[in-house]
């Protein structure tokens, strides 16, 4: 149980994916189409130049081909890297009812509990304490509605 479904009993907490630019959705497919290819040159080496009609370049017989593993993970770590860095967004984005409560795109820093809670409490949303004082605050009400009228003379 997260510390707003302890404070906010009956809050739904949802995590979701804050939308990334269509240009960095289009350039991260396109990378790792390159780097799957890439790859795939550096591991299958004079079999795909062959398959492509091409003689086998020189660089790639003096630098890649003695080194084949070591070329490929460089590639698939670099371009996860890349991959990565196009498709983080940096979005700790906080909704309640419809209302921003945080966003971390706009602080450039994630918010402390007091932040959070007086934003919660601002979107209308009451903690069980706020609940409870005024659940008692009513039964008082009613309780001092239904007592007899105090009688002076009985004392």
């Amino acid at each position: 149980m997260s510390v707003v479904q302890q404070r906010y009993p009956g809050v739904e907490v949802v995590g979701t994916q804050y939308p990334i630019a269509p240009w960095k959705q289009q350039a991260a497919r396109v990378l790792g189409a390159a780097q799957m290819g890439a790859m795939g040159v550096i591991l299958l080496g004079d079999k795909a130049f062959e398959f492509m009609g091409m003689a086998t370049p020189p660089w790639y017989t003096a630098n890649v081909a003695p080194n084949k593993m070591g070329w490929a993970m460089g590639m698939w770590f670099v371009g996860n890297m890349v991959h990565g860095a196009l498709t983080q967004t940096n979005a700790f984005e906080i909704y309640a009812n419809g209302q921003l409560v945080f966003s971390k795109l706009q602080q450039g820093r994630l918010p402390n509990l007091q932040e959070l809670f007086s934003g919660l409490q601002r979107a209308g949303l009451q903690s069980w304490e706020e609940v409870l004082a005024e659940e008692n605050a009513l039964k008082g009400s009613a309780r001092a509605r239904h007592l007899p009228a105090a009688d002076d003379d009985a004392f």
